[in-house]
């Protein structure tokens, strides 16, 4: 009967350490955290970890373009918002072709680069409903949190990828705010950009 009992507790003690690690090893092993959007991690800087990361190849090569790396201090720490490929597929080449033309020019790079990024570590804890984010180049974007998703402005954020020097957010669309500073920028013509759910 005592042998019973120490089954009985030993299992009972599993269960609870189970119920209160399960939480953490999910998000560690990259499994979904807020609904629609997955976490991951990588132990490289944002460049390379965006190099890496599945959907972000056209944004990894317009950032690295733009010169992203040169504008990092070393010690920093930084969060990124990026369009998916799926999304920017949605782009015609030609639009494509001249928005890599435009990273040509510095003053316009510099201003691509800082109309996507946030001179700090943004986790997704912090992303509250109703939260306003305000990027390097002084423009805002507004936290949402409806339905299990989280949005920035208009775009859902479907994978968040934490590194060693900051977090990326990859999206399902240019959100409003960046999307108006490219148009602005002559990158697009309005509205285009369409919604890829």
């Amino acid at each position: 009967m005592d042998e019973l009992r120490k089954i009985v507790a030993v299992l009972t003690l599993s269960a609870i350490m189970l119920a209160f690690t399960a939480p953490a090893l999910a998000r560690m092993h990259g499994e979904m955290q807020d609904g629609m959007m997955s976490m991951e991690q990588s132990n490289k800087d944002m460049m390379a970890a965006m190099m890496d990361t599945k959907d972000i190849g056209i944004a990894a090569s317009t950032m690295k373009t733009a010169g992203i790396e040169g504008m990092m201090m070393p010690e920093g720490r930084y969060t990124l918002f990026v369009a998916s490929d799926t999304a920017l597929n949605t782009m015609s080449p030609d639009m494509k072709n001249k928005m890599m033309e435009k990273m040509k020019d510095r003053q316009k790079a510099t201003e691509f680069v800082r109309g996507h990024m946030i001179n700090n570590m943004v986790m997704p804890d912090d992303m509250t409903d109703g939260k306003t984010l305000t990027l390097m180049n002084g423009k805002t974007m507004t936290v949402r949190r409806m339905d299990g998703r989280m949005m920035v402005d208009d775009a859902n954020i479907i994978k968040a990828v934490k590194t060693n020097n900051g977090m990326i957010y990859v999206m399902d669309k240019i959100p409003s705010s960046i999307r108006t500073m490219m148009e602005r920028m002559d990158m697009l013509p309005a509205s285009a950009i369409s919604v890829s759910r």
